[in-house]
């Protein structure tokens, strides 16, 4: 007769019987880590019971994948507990750093977060260590779960003096072994099954509707708070391709611009001396008017994005020992300037650069996602390329790493003639640890200098460093010489003296300028506002709706040293500025730049969260039926990144 007592004390279905066994421990497991997860950002009781539930759901399911992957309980919670608290830590930076949560678009912008991460310090929060606790001794229960069980064995062994049995490690590896195959791998597969049906499930219209999740993503902490982390981070992946607007085609895109009637600024040569007296005598220096005799000449073009340059006063009223933008506020000779409304808060910058040279709006695209490292992936034209069209060497300049946002291949894309980083700099001299805005303005003049005597105009696009957050750290190089009097914030302190420093190598790069005979525009203007935690310390009590609004307003300023045509205080939105700078610069549009001044006429301000008509009524973006005339920007900018035929229609 066959002894079957190792097959019976080893059944076929071992691991069935063992998984079915640590269900109870595993869902216990991931009803922590969801509370440990939240509870970082805020009070996990808040949220729905339905939602809380089912981001415990979405939490087993990972852990369940984690368990049969090893084989093992032990290695199944240790893995996943690393897992979500490296998820936590990360959500809790990028909230820190720049107000927004860790969205999957993020992972292409690594390189990026390596080159800034090291000039921030990691913040205390008291929620974030307890958590850490928490997820820490999820990861050791494993082993203080074995030791109290061996504690156990061996006092019920040396309790009844029995001699302990050796353990028959040699006969359990040897049966384990004898598993077939087959078993592992339908285990193993019915994990993944189980995890592309949650993820199916998570980004589902079906979910969305009877969660009620937040679908805001123009307010991103706010729509991770209420989905849950995990679980928001899972629905977001629905937006990493962009949907085609209603009504595309591309026939339909063709239709549209071929309907435009080009309607070109006038020429430099069309100005007449009524429009250069029609300025006033006290905006326009006898310099400025003496330049006429030279409007035949294609002026150099200059723009600088300044990194978070903004008036706070906009946000919150506050008070300060010193004004921090005396230049701005006070300069206005033959100068426009105003609001220019922003896509992004606290960071993203690129989607600020890809704005304006561009002409297309964050609106269209996903929140937070950054097209600079997901929707160019071929040369495409853009107001460089027109520029260029035009007879002008353009050049571009960051002076910080190249590895940041794909810069490198995207402005080989856009057509930069030339592109320096900050290895390329002559003046490398800093303020805090960044290559200062003097020092940006003095590379910029030498580029123009050595095209000084050449029948090319130029093109430069700056885009500066010295403002960049963080703001916590003191520095030898710079003492913060403004004081917020009506607050007590050494962050915001440091934000709005680096302000300061910015504005007067503003006024001093103006005044260089305009001794240059050649005829020069110059457009400045700011990518974002700080980060949350920089103006944490200002007092409002508006609705959150106009506290988005307003965290998306910066400033410009359009300065020449020939006469502008139009001295108006306007706002703007960062696709229309590129309008605004041609006109002034008399550059003949395309039809691009043509449709878009038709949408302006209408639309003057849109961007990731509002768009908003004549009358200045806002309507939030997320709201999808968009009248005509914005449903046709959205088809012609989804034929630009996506289509086939843009290039001859434009």
């Amino acid at each position: 007769m066959v002894n079957n007592s190792a097959t019976q004390k080893y059944p076929a279905n071992i691991f069935i019987s063992q998984i079915i066994k640590d269900i109870p421990l595993m869902l216990i497991i991931s009803a922590l880590s969801t509370f440990l997860l939240q509870s970082i950002f805020e009070n996990p009781f808040t949220k729905s019971i339905s939602v809380f539930v089912y981001n415990i759901f979405v939490h087993f399911v990972i852990l369940f994948l984690c368990r049969n992957v090893f084989r093992s309980l032990k290695w199944g919670i240790r893995t996943f507990s690393f897992g979500i608290w490296l998820f936590a830590t990360i959500n809790f930076l990028v909230l820190e750093f720049r107000s927004t949560p860790f969205l999957p678009w993020d992972i292409y912008s690594w390189q990026t977060a390596a080159n800034v991460v090291a000039n921030y310090s990691f913040p205390f929060s008291i929620r974030y260590f307890l958590s850490s606790l928490g997820f820490l001794l999820i990861f050791l229960y494993p082993n203080i779960r074995d030791k109290i069980q061996n504690r156990k064995t061996n006092a019920k062994s040396s309790g009844t003096n029995q001699v302990k049995k050796p353990r028959r490690i040699k006969k359990k590896t040897k049966i384990f072994k004898k598993q077939t195959l087959a078993q592992y791998l339908s285990l193993l597969l019915l994990s993944v099954i189980l995890l592309s049906g949650m993820i199916f499930l998570t980004k589902s219209d079906f979910l969305k509707k009877h969660l009620s999740l937040n679908t805001t993503l123009f307010n991103s902490k706010a729509m991770a708070r209420d989905n849950g982390y995990l679980t928001n981070f899972i629905f977001c992946t629905r937006y990493l391709s962009v949907e085609k607007p209603d009504g595309y085609k591309p026939q339909k895109a063709k239709e549209i611009i071929e309907e435009i009637n080009p309607q070109f600024p006038k020429t430099r040569s069309n100005i007449s001396d009524s429009q250069v007296s029609n300025i006033g005598p006290d905006k326009v220096s006898d310099t400025i008017v003496n330049r006429k005799t030279k409007f035949g000449l294609k002026p150099d073009i200059v723009v600088v994005m300044s990194e978070a340059f903004c008036d706070l006063k906009q946000l919150a009223d506050f008070e300060t020992n010193i004004d921090y933008l005396p230049f701005y506020r006070n300069f206005n000779e033959n100068t426009k300037k105003g609001t220019v409304y922003s896509s992004v808060i606290g960071g993203n910058t690129a989607s600020s650069e890809f704005e304006f040279l561009t002409g297309m709006t964050m609106g269209f695209l996903p929140s937070g996602s950054i097209a600079y490292m997901q929707f160019i992936q071929e040369p495409m034209t853009s107001i460089v390329s027109l520029l260029k069209d035009q007879g002008y060497y353009t050049t571009a300049m960051h002076p910080y790493y190249k590895s940041g946002w794909n810069r490198p291949q995207v402005y080989n894309y856009f057509g930069f003639d030339q592109v320096k980083f900050d290895q390329d700099f002559v003046n490398q001299a800093k303020v805090r640890k960044y290559i200062s805005d003097k020092a940006l303005f003095d590379e910029i003049l030498m580029e123009l200098d050595e095209g000084e005597g050449v029948d090319r105009p130029q093109f430069i696009f700056a885009v500066s460093m010295q403002n960049h957050g963080g703001y916590t750290d003191i520095y030898d190089n710079f003492t913060p010489d403004v004081k917020v009097t009506s607050t007590d914030s050494q962050v915001l302190d440091q934000y709005l003296s680096l302000i300061k420093e910015t504005d007067q190598r503003l006024q001093e790069f103006i005044q260089t300028l305009n001794q240059r005979q050649r005829p020069t525009i110059l457009l400045f203007f700011g990518d974002h506002q700080p980060n949350d935690y920089t103006v944490s310390a200002l007092k409002t009590d508006i609705s959150s709706e106009e506290w988005q609004e307003k965290r998306r307003k910066a400033n410009y300023l359009l300065w020449a040293n020939y006469p502008l045509t139009d001295l108006e205080e306007q706002d703007y939105s960062n696709n229309y500025l590129g309008n605004l700078l041609l006109q002034e610069a008399r550059i003949p549009y395309d039809r691009w730049y043509d449709f878009l001044t038709t949408v302006q006429h209408e639309y003057p301000i849109i961007n990731d969260a509002f768009y908003y008509d004549q009358t200045g009524q806002a309507t939030s973006i997320e709201d999808q039926n968009f009248p005509d005339k914005l449903n046709d920007y959205a088809i012609l900018q989804y034929e630009y990144l996506f289509g086939k035929n843009f290039e001859k229609i434009r």
